[in-house]
């Protein structure tokens, strides 16, 4: 993977077993139905005023837009991938409404399950703690930052060590000028060196473009 990276103006912004996705907290409510946004990078990534640090290699993977509106791309960056949603005009108390539900949805994937079969010992199965999503300390704008992984589908909620591929980051970002929720999913490999997520999406910055 490239290591050069430069700062570029990034919208903002899983699941194994079938659990619900993270990202339905984040859907914005339109009677338009989403359409791919077939602009470059550089042009969907401005629209939204999140600048982080990618590698000059990073591509479109997929955008979709709503009302004119962008909410929700895939970006390919090499063996790394970045998830971005955003929701529009919301109030800052329902954008923290949303923000603590988020990471309660996160937890909630990884709670005790009911087993798939009968037995004396046990009728239900625990997720290691070696699995679960750990708060970190976010720097800059993100208002939060969790760490945990993925499987090869970008999916959360594994709790099995064969089963994940991805070391994932899930940081939140709201800008109040302009009512915009932004959370962005950073996947970098296993097998690789450094998990570098953490620090991409703490050095991260909203603004309130339009």
């Amino acid at each position: 993977m490239d290591t050069s990276r430069v700062a570029i103006p990034v919208l903002g912004l899983g699941l194994l077993g079938g659990l619900t996705a993270l990202g339905v907290l984040l859907h914005t409510p339109s009677g338009d139905p989403a359409r791919t946004d077939t602009r470059p990078l550089a042009a969907n990534l401005a629209s939204i005023g999140l600048a982080l640090s990618l590698s000059d290699a990073a591509t479109v993977g997929r955008a979709d837009v709503e009302a004119g509106r962008l909410v929700h791309m895939l970006v390919e960056d090499g063996d790394a991938r970045l998830r971005l949603r955003v929701s529009h005009g919301l109030a800052p108390d329902e954008a923290e409404r949303r923000i603590d539900a988020a990471r309660q949805r996160l937890d909630a994937l990884y709670g005790e399950r009911q087993a798939p079969y009968p037995g004396e010992l046990s009728n239900s199965l625990k997720c290691p703690d070696a699995f679960k999503p750990v708060d970190h300390t976010p720097a800059g704008t993100a208002a939060s930052l969790v760490r945990l992984y993925a499987n090869d589908r970008l999916a959360f909620g594994g709790c099995a060590d064969e089963l994940l591929t991805y070391h994932a980051s899930v940081a939140q970002y709201y800008s109040p000028a302009q009512g915009r929720l932004v959370q962005a999913e950073y996947f970098w490999p296993r097998g690789q060196s450094s998990d570098p997520g953490p620090e991409i999406l703490s050095s991260a910055r909203l603004d309130g473009a339009p």
